[in-house]
């Protein structure tokens, strides 16, 4: 056989119960000239690594599951002589008649692989969904660096010294295309050889035919591909110059999008939401340029943190506003907002100026009782929008504060610098920021586990959160369950005591000698609907369920049991609990994703990030309103346009990619 010193060559064959195929495989190998054969056996239960020891071949042992991981460790401690490397499968199914043209091709090019799409056999024997795959995963090469590949087929020669310069990373499926993508952007002398592919002779395949197999095939394949451009598009705006560039437009995208959105902030004037939508769009464009800084100095974070902050302070707020300034000075004023609602002609001596603009006037409050004992200390400070809207906002600082000092200030950034919390709190005014800042220290301090009292002050700040809003409780649940598991059950006892302290002492001075039953939500809640995702599409289906929104309280609680069970990790944890939350709950409005937005800055979840940009989509509800359109619902579209990066992003980033196909 012509060609290169087979003698140099060393070949790679990763398996995975194989027991019926290896043995021809080696064999054939062996009967071209092939004496380096190194078999990795990635966690075979059958006689895989017998059979292909007694064919002649080199056993070596990875438990740790992945196409990827089982070709690295491949090429660990080859012997010093050997200048090629050939990727084969051990199914059978790779044209090794083939290699003799591949070693002729090597004599000129650094980098030799198979295109099975080149022959009618081949094409019918791969599946759609492989041909497809390969012609996207081509054309996306050739688009980012001017190379066209046909095929990601496994067979394939590279030279050691090549394959060493590219630096692979990937683990799982993707460590093909990432080969091919990096040889690409290198400019690595490469050819593909047409190359016949055969149905497999022996055992399952771990992709193809699987609906499974198939989808995490694609997303690693996109998802390398992605994290392969943005690599490369990363080197180039790491340049000085234009790191000053991006820099000079997040500051004016920020202080733009801010000074459009400021005198635009009541909804009920017609041209008030495209402005607002306007300005926002403004404001996420220089969130978008903002991901391309690589270093951020501690001026800069604050300038965008607080410049926009600041100046939304002084926008008109969301209508939930004048009922927190209500029912704190009700409270003031010895009155129970639990017992009469705004609407009660007790009250009717109270009513201001702006009593009209208090929302669901007819019912009680539904706020918990540190809430309300919040509302009332704000109210005896000032019952004014701005001194509400700036606790809101201190307590929004606080969390970027947090974030900062234990993540830093560029991951910091993906929560401080993110368009959603600036308009919802320092601009809507809306009060969830004061929980959030209980989850968040709750779970800095949950993770110290050098400190003695951590569970006891975790659960303190966790039982604040839940006394302010009802929805963290789970989250709390998590944290004794954790305890139960480490601590036993009388640590865990005392714990739950230590929980209910900012309940109880709330509850104390808000609804003393008051029925606690009137903290039970109001009717509305039962029916009213919006923008919600899973009960959307139920409701299609049964048009009885959308005025039975009790329906989806026991698929939460047992898909929030689940994950409990399931999570060790209490960021994990929470950012799967809001997630539940938000697709199962019927009722939504933007603000409720900032919950989640904390977690992300250490998870990174991509359906997090895109939704703080879709999610302004909500927004189109008070646009109709104002033009007396007076159906409170989102357009199916819009639902998309809201949802689906949210609910596809999370689920991409929760997949284990590295889990063997």
């Amino acid at each position: 056989m012509s060609g290169i010193d087979l003698k140099r060559v060393q070949v790679i064959i990763p398996a995975l119960n194989e027991r019926e195929t290896i043995a021809d495989v080696i064999k054939n190998l062996h009967s071209l000239g092939l004496s380096y054969i190194r078999v990795v056996d990635n966690g075979s239960i059958d006689e895989t690594d017998c059979i292909s020891k007694e064919a002649g071949a080199e056993v070596i042992h990875e438990s740790k599951m992945g196409y990827g991981q089982a070709c690295w460790s491949g090429m660990k401690d080859l012997p010093e002589q050997i200048e090629w490397i050939l990727f084969c499968d051990g199914d059978g199914s790779d044209d090794l008649g083939a290699l003799a043209k591949f070693f002729d091709e090597a004599q000129q090019y650094d980098f030799v692989l198979g295109n099975r799409l080149a022959s009618d056999e081949g094409r019918s024997v791969m599946t759609p969904v492989q041909r497809f795959g390969s012609w996207l995963a081509g054309n996306i090469m050739c688009l980012a660096w001017g190379k066209k590949f046909h095929d990601l087929g496994p067979l394939r020669l590279i030279k050691r010294e090549t394959l060493d310069a590219l630096k692979m990373e990937d683990r799982a499926f993707g460590w093909t295309v990432e080969m091919q993508a990096k040889a690409a952007s290198k400019k690595i002398l490469t050819q593909e050889v047409d190359v016949a592919y055969f149905h497999r002779k022996g055992g399952k395949s771990k992709i193809a035919g699987t609906i499974k197999g198939s989808f995490l095939a694609g997303s690693i394949i996109l998802g390398t591909l992605g994290k392969l451009i943005i690599q490369d598009i990363s080197q180039i705006i790491g340049r000085p110059w234009l790191q000053a560039i991006l820099t000079i437009l997040v500051l004016f995208c920020y202080a733009w999008g801010s000074a459009v959105i400021l005198p635009v902030g009541d909804f009920r004037f017609l041209a008030a939401v495209p402005e607002f939508l306007k300005g926002a769009a403004i404001m996420g464009l220089g969130f978008v340029i903002s991901w391309g800084l690589r270093h951020v100095k501690w001026w800069l974070f604050w300038l965008v943190v607080l410049g926009p902050r600041i100046a939304l302070l002084w926008m008109y707020p969301g209508d939930d506003i004048w009922r927190y300034i209500w029912e704190g000075m009700m409270q003031h004023k010895g009155i129970n907002p639990y017992e009469l609602a705004p609407s009660d002609p007790l009250l009717e001596q109270y009513h201001t100026e702006w009593w009209g603009k208090i929302n669901n006037r007819e019912t009680t409050a539904i706020y918990p009782p540190l809430s309300q004992l919040i509302f009332k200390g704000l109210a005896m400070i000032s019952s004014t929008v701005f001194c509400f809207k700036l606790a809101v906002a201190i307590a929004d600082i606080w969390i970027c504060a947090v974030l900062a000092k234990r993540f830093g200030l560029s991951s910091a950034m993906f929560y401080a610098w993110n368009p959603l919390p600036i308009t919802m709190f320092a601009g809507g005014g809306h009060y969830d920021s004061l929980f959030v800042i209980c989850l968040v220290v709750a779970w800095l301090i949950y993770e110290n586990k050098k400190d003695f009292w951590r569970w006891e002050k975790a659960v303190l700040w966790l039982g604040a959160s839940v006394a302010i809003k009802w929805i963290t409780l789970p989250v709390l649940a998590f944290v004794g369950w954790r305890s139960l598991m480490e601590c036993g059950w009388k640590r865990s006892v005392r714990l739950a005591v230590v929980s209910m302290i900012p309940f109880l002492l709330s509850w104390t001075i808000v609804c003393w000698g008051h029925d606690p039953f009137t903290l039970i939500p109001v009717d509305f809640a039962k029916y009213a609907r919006s923008a919600e995702f899973i009960p959307y599409f139920l409701g299609l289906l049964w048009k009885e369920s959308i005025w039975k929104n009790e329906l989806f309280i026991a698929p939460l609680c047992l898909a929030g049991v689940w994950i409990m069970l399931r999570e060790k990790d209490y960021g994990r944890f929470t950012e799967s609990w809001f997630f539940l939350l938000l697709i199962f709950s019927p009722l939504i409005h933007a603000w409720y994703f900032t919950w989640m937005i904390p977690f992300a800055v250490y998870s990174r979840n991509l359906g997090v990030r895109l939704v703080s940009l879709s999610v302004f989509v909500y927004f189109f509800l008070q646009h109709r309103q104002s033009i007396e359109l007076q159906e409170w619902l989102l357009e199916p579209w819009e639902r998309v346009f809201l949802w689906a990066p949210f609910v596809l992003g999370f689920i991409w980033s929760r997949l284990n990619f590295s889990s063997k196909i």
